[in-house]
């Protein structure tokens, strides 16, 4: 009877380990599907010629692109391999729909930010032509941000980006 009762044991004990293995083996699996592809490479649509993205031995990205709209696209396909949980989170907290994520606790935070209809400005600023935000060229000419803001910063956008200066005119409105 003894015996008996520890072949079973043994057999129960080691379908365990293998469900436990094949479970570590699908999660891993699982994991690293999510993971960006960092070599090789990638077709997408929306460039206007081929663009480098290299990365040296800590993962920081160079990427090469013969114009800015094709550096913008890069550039976000790269935050969005990086960084896309954070992405989704940022999105979800300035459109208010974070508690679709988190559940309920959230549902005041998500009615305070709907107020300001962020969404609704980023469409807006689509719809008018600006694809991206150039906020700082390299050549500040002695502005100095901390001193009359609205007055500077809307003189600095149109000398660096006009539709910005102009969207800055519009959001105030």
């Amino acid at each position: 009877m003894l015996g008996r009762l520890t072949k079973i044991a043994a057999v129960v004990l080691v379908a365990l380990v293998l469900a436990g293995a094949i479970g570590a083996l699908w999660l891993r699996h699982t994991l690293r599907a999510s993971l960006p592809a960092l070599d090789g490479e990638i077709a997408v649509a929306g460039l206007r010629a081929p663009v480098t993205i290299e990365r040296d031995g800590l993962g920081i990205p160079t990427i090469r692109a013969a114009d800015r709209n094709d550096l913008a696209f890069a550039t976000g396909f790269v935050h969005a391999q990086d960084r896309f949980f954070q992405m989704d989170l940022l999105r979800r907290v300035a459109a208010g729909e974070l508690a679709a994520l988190v559940g309920p606790a959230a549902v005041p935070a998500d009615e305070n930010v709907r107020l300001h209809r962020f969404r609704t400005r980023a469409r807006r600023m689509i719809e008018s032509g600006v694809r991206f935000v150039q906020v700082y060229s390299g050549d500040t000419g002695g502005w100095d941000a901390h001193s009359d803001v609205r007055d500077n910063h809307t003189k600095y956008c149109l000398r660096t980006d006009k539709p910005i200066a102009g969207l800055l005119t519009d959001l105030r409105q």
